[in-house]
């Protein structure tokens, strides 16, 4: 059996409520720093939230982990680029002179390894 209250006007602490029972229920969470539908999404004690399936934003800033990165196909111009694994370029596009393939860089090369190509090298001095 459950109590019901009428009334015209609420005040908390001299405040006016003025939200609508349903906005009230957008905070009535089952566990705090999850994602639950049609509701607020609040932040653990840690600051985090979890279970979120989709995040449009305009802008998100700071690092952004994702478990496999799958998803990022462009990342815009970039200042610099390290990997501590192998980089592997799919993009067949010939190459006939320094401004065209699929590889093409202005600055210089450096390697502390082996440059080995299954096509025959061919400087342009």
């Amino acid at each position: 059996m459950g109590t019901s209250l009428s009334t015209g006007n609420i005040t908390l602490n001299g405040s006016l409520i003025t939200a609508t029972a349903t906005e009230l229920n957008y905070t009535d969470i089952t566990t705090i720093g999850t994602a639950q539908a049609s509701k607020a999404l609040i932040v653990d004690a840690n600051k985090d939230i979890i279970s979120i399936r989709n995040l449009t934003a305009t802008n998100l800033t700071g690092t952004i982990q994702t478990a496999s990165q799958t998803n990022i196909t462009s990342v815009g111009t970039l200042t610099g680029l390290t990997s501590s694994g192998q980089v592997s370029i799919t993009n067949n596009t010939s190459s006939t002179n320094a401004s065209t393939g699929a590889l093409i860089v202005t600055g210089g090369i450096g390697s502390s390894g082996n440059i080995n190509s299954s096509r025959d090298f061919v400087p342009n001095f």
